[in-house]
């Protein structure tokens, strides 16, 4: 897997005495501790870096062979997320700010499509950890978080009906997109404890329309993509919005967004809803199977995800709690780390991922329930350079 760019932990012996530094240097707050060029002249500032967790940030020399140094740790799953969430935010910022729309579209269009190679190259080599990861990521704000676990789950479930590549890249720029006339709603219903108003309600239903509306404003031109927007909420039985289609009248790529936003919907912490588990919330879906939602593509979903989805909490039997880990082709089987003792103390690290069967689940938790202790599975999944699925 190539990686563009990455957050790498500086060692004491990448900096020479009386030489350059080849890189800004940045603490773990973000604060700028030396700009690139600055030259190092005492041990004792070499030792001060040391002690302040200095990091740079990479990206690829083809002209230069740069190894990593020994001590340096490998990025994990979870900074790569991280770093995914961080890019739309910056796609998103060029229509928060009002920027002349003039000059964002390709600015706009090229950062959303950058992010779908990379989804579909990390949802490739991993799948199982870029879903732990944003599952357990629950102080990001959400419609970032939402919008981009549509775009993975989308992108796992498309490739295992074996669409080609390239046909699942407007399903992912949709899925990235889906809400975005409604990203200054969305902030204020992350603080937002009571129901939807009926302004609110109204924006909501109209969407999809003023979301088209938007995109072609910054320059999308893709049909494909622009419909899938527009038809994302429209259900088979004539009941969805804004044109109420039915049947064969909404696209496939709509259809499968559709159970994948509702899916993320129900089981992402939301201020003003009940989070649901994700067995829970498959069950919800599984409700409205021929009749809301198309049947085929509700089985695929369950494939993709399966009953416990990864970065899904469960208890073992005699007592552990243990974090799903992986997708399992077996829908009786699980592959699982577990985080704590019988007596739910937490482990020093979690432990190595296993395959057990589904039966040995004594119960399924709510991840808000449990914050603290899954507040630094950060490292749960290895080095996606070297990460093998147990399958």
């Amino acid at each position: 897997m190539t990686q563009s760019s990455g957050k790498r932990r500086l060692g004491a012996t990448q900096i020479r005495m009386g030489l350059p530094i080849k890189w800004a240097l940045f603490g773990p707050n973000g604060n700028l501790l030396l700009r690139e060029g600055a030259i190092v002249e005492a041990e004792h500032q070499v030792e001060s870096l040391m002690r302040a967790g200095a990091y740079y940030y990479t990206g690829p020399n083809l002209t230069e062979y740069n190894p990593l140094a020994p001590d340096v740790a490998p990025v994990s799953v979870y900074e790569l997320v991280c770093s995914l969430i961080q890019r739309l935010a910056s796609a998103y910022e060029c229509v928060a700010l009002g920027e002349s729309l003039d000059a964002t579209p390709a600015k706009f269009a090229a950062q959303i499509e950058a992010l779908v190679l990379d989804i579909q190259a990390f949802s490739h080599e991993c799948p199982g950890a870029v879903l732990g990861s944003t599952q357990l990521i629950m102080h990001a704000p959400s419609h970032l978080v939402h919008a981009l676990h549509c775009a993975m789950v989308c992108e796992i479930a498309a490739s295992k009906l074996a669409w080609p590549p390239q046909e699942r890249v407007p399903l992912v720029a949709a899925a990235l997109t889906q809400n975005i006339a409604l990203v200054e709603l969305q902030k204020t219903l992350d603080r937002q404890e009571g129901p939807l108003t009926e302004e609110q309600r109204l924006q909501v239903r109209e969407h999809p329309r003023s979301g088209v509306k938007l995109l072609h404003q910054l320059g999308v031109d893709d049909r494909l993509w622009l419909s899938t927007v527009f038809q994302h909420h429209e259900r088979l039985d004539g009941s969805g919005y804004p044109r109420g289609l039915q049947g064969k009248e909404i696209i496939r790529e709509a259809r499968l967004l559709a159970i994948v936003d509702s899916y993320v919907a129900m089981t992402r912490p939301r201020a003003y809803r009940e989070t649901l588990r994700s067995r829970d919330a498959i069950k919800e879906l599984f409700k409205q199977r021929g009749q809301a939602i198309d049947s085929r593509l509700s089985d695929l979903f369950l494939m993709a995800v399966g009953l416990f989805a990864p970065g899904s909490l469960i208890r073992r039997l005699r007592g552990e709690v243990a974090v799903v880990y992986a997708i399992s082709p077996h829908p009786e089987k699980l592959v699982v780390s577990t985080i704590t003792d019988t007596r739910s103390h937490s482990l020093e690290k979690p432990a190595p991922p296993v395959v057990i069967d589904i039966t040995e689940v004594s119960g399924v938790l709510n991840l808000t329930d449990y914050e603290k202790l899954v507040a630094h599975m950060g490292q749960i999944w290895p080095d996606p350079l070297s990460l093998q699925e147990l399958l």
